[in-house]
């Protein structure tokens, strides 16, 4: 999937929420796990119950186009999507996905991210 924010854009590997996945998210997952972007036929929240580690919620519109990109920390109740949203690609904080998390927040803020991250393990 390409992302498209301003006039930058990147190719981005995911794995589509099928099934009990679309339910699921990244809940009971390990901070490695692939991103996973959901279609939406309409936006709706989302909360990170379960899930042991931080990650980017990425809103997307149109044409792939991100919205927002919000940085939802462990156990955070409620988190809702911006108008016009018809996708979401949840993608973990992890050494991983450098690339992504750089051009999502720049390079100083991920790395910062990871850091507080280790000392907090």
């Amino acid at each position: 999937m390409r992302l498209v924010k301003g006039k930058r854009s990147m190719q981005v590997s995911i794995t589509q929420a099928q099934g009990v996945r679309i339910l699921r998210g990244l809940m009971c997952t390990r901070s490695s796990h692939t991103p996973l972007y959901f279609k939406l036929r309409f936006p709706f929240s989302i909360h990170s119950f379960f899930v042991f580690y931080p990650f980017f919620a990425v809103w997307i519109g149109k044409r792939n186009r991100i919205l927002r990109t919000d940085l939802v920390s462990p156990f955070t109740f409620h988190i809702s999507p911006p108008d016009g949203t018809t996708g979401l690609l949840e993608i973990p904080v992890h050494t991983k996905y450098t690339s992504q998390g750089t051009f999502l927040v720049g390079k100083k803020q991920f790395f910062a991210l990871l850091s507080s991250r280790r000392t907090n393990i």
